[in-house]
């Protein structure tokens, strides 16, 4: 499934963008020796970035997957639903 929507789409890769800047940082920060308690902090918000992108993309994913699934003789609205869901619990 393909993002349509293209203000979603933006959004994410802005997201992703400004998380993949995160990361550098932490990782400069690690070879540089920063405070443990600072690098942890950054870590926990690359992971909150990180869990807002998923979110968002998982709310998008559901409403489109579920939006046309029973009407193209596909799988069931539960069964798309249940494996999204799985797939996002157990990453």
């Amino acid at each position: 499934m393909n993002l349509k929507d293209e203000n979603v789409k933006r959004d994410l890769c802005i997201r992703l963008s400004r998380l993949e800047g995160q990361i550098h940082g932490i990782s400069a920060m690690l070879a540089s020796e920063r405070d443990c308690e600072e690098v942890l902090q950054q870590l926990s918000a690359a992971k909150s970035a990180t869990n807002r992108v998923t979110e968002i993309y998982l709310q998008h994913m559901l409403n489109t997957c579920l939006s046309t699934t029973d009407d193209q003789g596909g799988e069931s609205k539960s069964v798309v639903m249940n494996r999204l869901v799985h797939m996002i619990l157990t990453q």
